[in-house]
């Protein structure tokens, strides 16, 4: 278990920033991580071969030969196979599906010791280590996360043989791998969705894996994706759990399998300009970055385009009082449209403080002044009075704009409390008010308590030329003193626009869930946000893809089997599907599952995705389908009075049932655990001594499997090196399908005198020269010759390679001109 909880983790990260200047680390159960790759795997099987089929040939130590025909590779699968900071690897594996390998030693001549033919029943697995300070990751233009693979090492085949054999193999392999094309040798990890903000979208990662516990030595950890954002620099690796603590906390309620943590301020600068973008229309922004010693580092945003529209007070009517009671003035103001354009600044403050918004408004407002109303006048001397009144108050109606300055400062930080990012601070300060020029008044005040009655047009005429100009004043005096007054004024409205658009207090959890979800393809759930200094999410390994697994998760079987699949943890809840369709039958309720028939079979295998799905979880089956049930390797082999031969049945799962014989009357070698019915078994040649001295021995070996009546049988020549022998040779006929084969006893050629018969495969003999039957499938025949001297017989035998073809190494390696 690990040494931390969530809280003790929290605390620990409050210290000071842990990211070592990665944007985004993520933390994930090394076997959980494994999982959900085989899963991944298992749902891309259909995207094809890796590489194309491979053929070559491998000598080992001047004496062993291995040669590859036609060797399939399977698309291949990623596993982290340890836990361990300072010397991360992982291992790809590549399955070799089909194609046929000949093992050969040269004693006077090249011989065939073994032949094998492989498919998806036995299939020995081309292995490379990945060193994963050397892989490096990176995400490409559509998405696609991907490691290249360039600089494998350890490549390793696992056929039957020495390790330096298997060894040699791997490096045949490995050169062929390293002449892809570079797109070719890049392993795809997974897709993220591109989001709309670089600041979180991945742009390259490394990963590294960690122990749960550094003392333990069970393998238990965690892998680490270490992540730079695009526009960012690498950053340093942790080089130790000193300095890197485990991030899964251990607390056994919450069943935490994975933790996502990024920089604090990156979570609050995206959250900032994503919610600014709500209140200013049209809103970009621009990251920007410095130079920081010797790292380029992001430090805010800038505004390139945006506006704010603020709306306008409409139509408003001012009543006068005191002398003016029962007059009125009326004015409407319209919306404004702030252009914030390279005039806002988001910046970050020092040690993840906080982050602060500076800004300024300028331009105008629309105003228009629609004129003074003088009340209850008589109604044959109001219109001439309004409009004296009006003449005079006329530069109000030329005011069509009232200019405004303003700057403004916000501050916000994230608050671990709320889990929130929150406004802490707001200041806007006044550079210019929109408010109507200033207005001369006359001197001494115009205060008549008695307004006349203007009975007549001469008597208001003659009022007005006497105290008309001092009422005009005090009316435009009191317009002003509404439009700039602290209710109404449009400062007022502008500053209170201000508060509304940058008083940002929301969530991160969103954002949060949203960043996981894109960059993990939805692999990790977040269970709780903290906020210690930087964000950190710990959440589980998806358990939709981890929370059950299906029994078996790569079966082969043979065509019309059945199978019946279960899942593990046994659940009662799933519905089983089968994909693509034509690739067999699943009864949804109980998961048996029917291959399809031969005759629906194209080639000698089909694979199908089986499904189980429930309401919280989903697991797949990779399960292959075979014309035949039934392989055994070798196929021939020879080996030494004495020795053991390791035989393997590819038994399709039914191992229980096989059975194992010796088809010959008189064997000369037996069984190391007679009897047993598994895929493996051991003969073991009768030691020296047993029989009278001979050049060979053959065996006949089978295997059975009751329920489907399927048997297959390989040949174990058994040499013995006090026997008296011949030595065979052949030679390629040009012309047609056939060999030429020699004997020589000792130093003299005795082939005319020899007695040639196949002992085992197609074609035929004429004298000396094999005729090989080109409609067969067969992989191999065994030629025996026969010489007799006296009353001592001398015997040979060559193993021949099928088909005869040019590209037949194995076949070219045992003719004369190859020797």
């Amino acid at each position: 278990m690990s040494a931390y909880s969530e809280e003790e983790l929290v605390q620990w990260l409050k210290e000071e920033s842990k990211m070592f200047d990665w944007g985004m680390i993520a933390v994930m159960d090394r076997a959980k991580a494994n999982r959900l790759l085989i899963q991944e795997y298992i749902r891309h099987f259909q995207d094809g071969s890796y590489l194309a089929p491979q053929s070559g040939e491998v000598t080992t130590g001047g004496s062993w030969r291995n040669t590859i025909e036609n060797a399939l590779l399977d698309v291949p699968r990623l596993s982290f196979e340890n836990a361990n900071l300072q010397n991360a690897k992982a291992r790809l594996h590549m399955a070799m599906v089909s194609g046929n390998r000949v093992r050969l030693e040269k004693q006077t001549n090249w011989e065939v010791r073994r032949i094998d033919q492989y498919g998806p029943q036995q299939r020995p697995e081309l292995d490379m280590d990945l060193e994963l300070s050397n892989v490096p990751g990176n995400v490409g233009e559509d998405g696609s996360i991907y490691l290249d693979l360039k600089d494998c090492s350890a490549f390793s085949f696992g056929f039957a043989g020495s390790s330096d054999e298997q060894t040699d193999m791997g490096a045949f392999f490995k050169n062929k791998f390293e002449a892809l094309d570079d797109e070719k040798r890049i392993y795809r990890l997974g897709r993220i969705e591109q989001g709309d903000n670089e600041l979180l979208r991945p742009d390259r990662f490394l990963l590294r894996t960690q122990a749960r516990d550094p003392q333990a030595k069970d393998g238990d950890g965690a892998v680490i994706s270490f992540i730079r954002m695009e526009g960012d620099q690498d950053g340093s690796l942790p080089t130790s759990s000193d300095t890197f603590r485990y991030l899964i906390p251990k607390d056994a309620d919450k069943d935490y399998s994975a933790a996502v943590a990024v920089v604090g301020e990156r979570i609050a600068l995206v959250q900032l300009t994503q919610s600014l973008q709500k209140s200013i229309e049209g809103a970009r922004f621009e990251n920007r970055y410095e130079d920081i010693g010797t790292r380029r580092v992001v430090v805010g945003a800038d505004l390139t385009q945006g506006q704010l529209s603020i709306p306008g007070v409409g139509e408003r009517v001012i009543e006068f009082e005191d002398a003016l009671e029962g007059m009125s003035a009326t004015y409407k103001t319209g919306d404004i449209v702030c252009d914030l354009s390279d005039n806002l600044e988001i910046r970050l403050l020092p040690g993840g403080k906080g982050i602060v918004v500076k800004g300024g408004l300028n331009g105008s407002v629309p105003f228009r002044f629609k004129g003074i109303d003088i009340g209850d006048w008589d109604d044959q001397q109001k219109p001439i009075a309004t409009l004296l009144i009006n003449a005079m108050v006329g530069h109000l109606f030329a005011i069509e704009k009232l200019p405004y300055e303003y700057a403004f400062e916000a501050t916000y930080i994230l608050d671990d409390v709320r889990g929130e990012l929150q406004n802490v601070a707001f200041d806007i300060t006044a550079l210019r008010e929109p408010t109507l020029p200033p207005v001369r008044r006359p001197p001494g005040e115009w205060d008549d308590p008695e307004f006349p009655g203007f009975e007549d047009i001469q008597k208001l005429i003659a009022y007005l030329l006497l105290g008309l100009a001092g009422m005009v004043a005090k009316m435009v005096a009191e317009v002003q003193e509404v439009v700039a007054g602290p209710d109404l004024s449009l400062g007022a409205n502008i500053e209170d626009a201000l508060n509304k658009s940058f008083a940002v207090s929301a969530s991160i959890d969103d954002l949060i869930d949203k960043t996981i979800k894109l960059n993990f393809n939805n692999a990790i759930l977040r269970d709780k946000t903290r906020i210690p200094r930087d964000v950190v999410a710990f959440g589980k390994v998806n358990p939709t893809l981890t929370r059950f697994v299906v029994d078996d998760l790569e079966p082969v079987l043979a065509a019309g089997q059945k199978k019946t699949f279960r899942t593990v943890p046994a659940r009662s809840d799933v519905v089983w599907s089968v994909e693509p369709e034509g690739c067999g039958n699943i009864d949804p309720k109980t998961g048996e599952y029917t291959a399809p028939v031969v005759d629906d079979i194209d080639g000698s295998f089909i694979r199908a995705r089986v499904i189980a799905r429930a309401k919280d979880a989903e697991s797949s089956a990779l399960v292959t389908v075979v014309r035949h049930g039934l392989m055994l390797n070798p196929l021939v082999v020879t080996t030494w009075l004495g020795s053991e031969v390791e035989l393997q049945a590819g038994a399709l799962g039914a191992v229980g049932n096989l059975e194992w014989r010796i088809e010959n009357a008189d064997p000369h070698g037996s069984f190391k655990t007679p009897g047993a019915s598994t895929a493996n078994m051991t003969y073991v040649a009768h030691p020296q001594g047993e029989y009278p001295p001979k050049a060979f021995y053959i065996d006949e070996v089978s295997v059975h499997e009751p329920d489907t009546g399927e048997r297959r049988t390989m040949l174990i020549i058994i040499k013995d090196n006090n026997g008296p022998a011949l030595t065979v040779s052949t030679t390629i006929d040009a012309d047609s399908p056939s060999l030429t084969l020699k004997a020589i006893e000792y130093i003299d050629d005795v082939t005319e005198y020899t007695d040639w018969v196949i002992r085992q495969g197609p074609g035929k003999l004429e004298d000396n020269r094999y005729i090989a039957d080109e409609t067969s499938s067969e992989p191999f025949a065994v030629i025996t010759a026969a010489y007799i001297d006296g009353r001592r017989t001398y015997e040979g035998l060559v193993i021949v390679p099928l088909p005869l073809s040019k590209n037949n190494r194995a076949l070219a390696a045992l003719c004369k001109e190859a020797c």
